[in-house]
């Protein structure tokens, strides 16, 4: 069984209770028959460290006692999920603000205004109402969640992190020499500083190694 702390890959499918609407999912072939796959999207299992904080608190739990090919159905309530939807989070906007940084706001548009994201509500007498609720807020969902593997290899489970925090199904060079581990990225693959100490920040705190070592390889 699953225990706090385990390195696993899961699938699953988010849904919104009610209406059945998917927000999330990582089957790539079930995105396309809905019609919601997304290019941008990273498709297939999830790596994670329960209780790393990789998923929703209530989600991570709900693995726990598992077993690897177990499926379960999980509700996560809307204070537990994306928290309750707040009034004060919807704000009127003068729409000068966005004309002078040349958008023109339409509802059920996503902006960004001091760094907050927002969706426009509603647009009237040069008056913009913007609703920065997560999308989610309120909501109760529905997950429909399966542990494929459990990850037990230091070599997988460091690519399980980078894959996990930049996306990507690049090939990575990994060297594990007692507590430390090299990182090599592939030729021509560029990555900010703030995703690789993502990946180092996990693998300190939850891997047993002391040292992690990213290196580019240019070639004349």
């Amino acid at each position: 069984m699953v225990k706090k702390g385990d390195f696993i890959e899961v699938s699953y499918t988010g849904k919104i209770k009610g209406t059945g609407e998917i927000f999330d999912l990582t089957d790539e072939k079930l995105a396309k028959e809905k019609k919601i796959w997304n290019k941008n999207a990273f498709y297939g299992p999830i790596p994670m460290i329960i209780g790393a904080g990789h998923m929703l608190p209530a989600l991570e739990e709900a693995f726990i006692k598992m077993k690897v090919g177990q499926k379960k159905t999980v509700m996560v309530e809307g204070a537990k999920a994306f928290g309750e939807r707040k009034k004060e989070r919807l704000q009127v906007i003068p729409e000068k603000l966005f004309r002078s940084q040349k958008v023109d706001p339409k509802v059920g548009m996503m902006v960004n205004v001091g760094q907050m994201i927002g969706k426009v509500q509603s647009v009237s007498g040069g008056r913009i109402t913007v609703d920065f609720n997560h999308p989610l807020a309120g909501k109760t969902l529905e997950y429909e969640i399966k542990i494929e593997k459990q990850v037990e290899k230091l070599e997988e489970q460091v690519l399980g992190l980078i894959r996990y925090h930049l996306k990507t199904s690049k090939d990575f060079g990994i060297k594990v020499k007692k507590d430390a581990v090299e990182v090599s990225l592939p030729k021509g693959m560029l990555v900010e500083p703030r995703g690789m100490k993502q990946v180092a920040d996990d693998a300190l705190a939850h891997l047993k190694i002391k040292t992690i070592k990213f290196t580019y390889t240019f070639e004349k």
